[in-house]
């Protein structure tokens, strides 16, 4: 199962939207071709809880799979808004982060309000039949049910002012003895009206949380879009568009299987959909890996001995180094510098913390990392909102937290402080969590079998 960030809440600009959606080069066939891959509606369910599961699964809920609202031939999955009842079929089947889907049998079919009154029901001998987990033969839903008021094939017309239905799906004839599962959709001849929502995913190179002029957009995120109304949700890859009924709406990124990325951008959005509008989100993300950085243990042997000169023996003597106990460190020869290094002790973290800026410094002034690379370093005060700090600001930070205190042993108040900055010094050193310029390979549910793997272009 996946799990996704929850960084905030935001409410983006429709017409910041609309540009993103026009530099992405939309076309008809990339927004079916996502659509015709992903689009699942599941509806019955909690409010989404990001820190949770994916799918919220109630007692009374079939726990694998969705339902599904769609067009004709089950090749135009929809976010369940219709012109008519005689539009909307059903299929069904595994979610794309979830590959299980329905258990196999015979379901009857109900539709009700939002509040649950039934407004029609499978008539006899009419079910739906799920077979190796997907509905089979794509279903046209009037032709499943009866109408309760007149008896006639179909449906009776919602109770909800908003044009809402929900179809219900269960093994159990009286929908009382067995797990069910549902999805909602709403009728444009019920009232609905429509706006057009959207998201799309962009690899945010310079970590700003912003979709800036040259960056890529990635084809193939899967997240998930929520109606607040009802819990209504769909699973959708990036990008991303279909007709909606007008209200309010959460967006989600789910999780990639490769721990490499991280998120720049709140999770989840808040969007406002109004009639005639078109809007939606845009998500941010960026992948971790290698910066050129070497150890401390490669500054300490040949070779490493070999790069270093006077410069860099200035350089280390213009920042608050300290020693083992917390005396000022001004190594004038590699010598000194060499066993400095080795000595090392995390008794006093400033101590610590000096051997890690110091072999930075050597990373830097010897060209094997760029001061301007981005790192993760959420923990440190100098970050921007989505934890990312460049390596000179880091090493001006680390620098300035020695000049602060040189003595940071157990009981020290600075000393979480300097440990915050330590640390991704030392993965820095270890040549990790550099930003790269590129998105890297992401997939959905290759650790339970799925088979959805994207390579970003």
């Amino acid at each position: 199962m996946r799990r996704c960030h929850n960084l905030g809440t935001f409410v983006p600009n429709g017409g910041r939207y609309r540009q993103l959606l026009r530099r992405s080069v939309w076309s008809a066939a990339m927004v079916t071709s996502a659509l015709l891959l992903a689009a699942c509606s599941v509806g019955d369910s909690a409010q989404f809880d990001p820190t949770s599961d994916p799918v919220s699964v109630e007692a009374s809920r079939i726990a694998t799979g969705a339902l599904i609202t769609t067009g004709a031939n089950c090749s135009d999955p929809t976010l369940a808004l219709f012109d008519s009842p005689e539009d909307v079929y059903l299929s069904g089947g595994p979610q794309p982060s979830e590959p299980v889907g329905l258990p196999d049998g015979e379901y009857h079919v109900q539709v009700t309000a939002p509040d649950g009154t039934v407004l029609g029901s499978s008539t006899d001998g009419e079910t739906v039949t799920v077979t190796n987990g997907r509905v089979k033969d794509c279903p046209r839903l009037v032709e499943l049910m009866s109408a309760p008021s007149t008896g006639a094939a179909g449906f009776d017309d919602t109770t909800d002012s908003s044009g809402r239905y929900r179809v219900n799906m269960s093994l159990d004839p009286h929908f009382t003895s067995s797990p069910s599962i549902s999805t909602s959709f709403n009728l444009r001849s019920s009232g609905a009206t429509a706006g057009q929502l959207g998201v799309v995913k962009f690899y945010d190179a310079n970590a700003n949380g912003i979709a800036d002029s040259g960056e890529a957009f990635m084809d193939g995120w899967l997240l998930r879009v929520s109606d607040d109304l009802d819990g209504f949700a769909t699973e959708v890859f990036t990008p991303w568009s279909s007709p909606a009924v007008p209200g309010n709406y959460s967006m989600w990124e789910l999780i990639p299987d490769q721990t490499n990325w991280r998120t720049t951008t709140p999770s989840p959005l808040a969007v406002s959909l109004n009639t005639g509008e078109e809007t939606g989100g845009a998500f941010g993300s960026v992948c971790l890996g290698a910066g050129g950085a070497e150890t401390t243990e490669f500054w300490t042997d040949r070779n490493g001995a070999a790069l270093i000169t006077p410069t860099q023996l200035r350089q280390l003597a213009q920042r608050n180094l300290v020693t083992a106990s917390g005396q000022p460190f001004d190594p004038t020869t590699y010598l000194e510098l060499r066993n400095w290094m080795q000595q090392a002790s995390g008794a006093n973290k400033a101590n610590a913390l000096s051997v890690g800026l110091a072999t930075m410094v050597l990373n830097v002034s010897t060209g094997k990392v760029d001061r301007d690379a981005l790192v993760h370093a959420p923990a440190t005060l100098t970050a921007n909102p989505a934890g990312f700090i460049t390596i000179s600001a880091l090493m001006n930070e680390a620098d300035a937290a020695l000049a602060a205190s040189g003595d940071t042993r157990v009981g020290s108040a600075q000393r979480p402080y300097q440990d915050s900055l330590a640390n991704p010094l030392r993965r820095a050193n270890s040549n990790l969590d550099f930003v790269q310029s590129a998105p890297c390979p992401f997939s959905f549910g290759q650790s339970n079998g799925a088979d959805l793997t994207n390579l970003a272009d």
